[in-house]
């Protein structure tokens, strides 16, 4: 059987719309991952704020030590003089590729040197380090990658 002009048409329609269809599937059933953070725009409106919270951090005599323990455990050691009464805040390991995985440790009037996290909340992979912590009126942020 010849192939004419309007046979030509026809399977060259018939595969577009193969194609468009292929795609419009695969966006439809791939799953979209979860934005960085729910609240972008507020985060947004404290740039300053958290830029003046880094300076506050960089000026403490010590850094924050992520330190990964023998039995998989992680522990955040804070710097001496974070090492008060009545601290608050947040410190955080957001996994980028899932929100369902972030560990996070709310700071409600504590008084601590460091905050252990077990090794059944992480997986291997990449996270991203966020603690801000207010002691004695100063607001304190750190921001870094860190590796499981």
């Amino acid at each position: 059987m010849k192939l004419n002009w309007g046979w030509g048409i026809v399977i060259a329609l018939a595969s577009f719309i193969a194609f468009i269809m292929y795609f419009f599937i695969k966006g439809h059933f791939v799953k979209q991952d979860d934005l960085v953070s729910q609240e972008y725009y507020d985060e947004g409106l404290q740039h300053d704020d958290r830029v003046q919270w880094i300076k506050n951090a960089q000026s403490l005599s010590s850094e924050l030590i992520i330190e990964k323990y023998e039995n998989g455990n992680v522990g955040v050691i804070l710097p001496d003089e974070l090492q008060v009464e009545n601290l608050n805040g947040e410190i955080a390991f957001k996994r980028m590729n899932n929100a369902k995985m972030d560990v996070v440790y709310i700071i409600e009037n504590e008084s601590m040197g460091s905050v252990a996290f077990v090794s059944d909340k992480f997986l291997v992979g990449n996270y991203r380090f966020k603690a801000k912590i207010e002691a004695n009126g100063k607001t304190y942020y750190w921001d870094k990658n860190y590796t499981y």
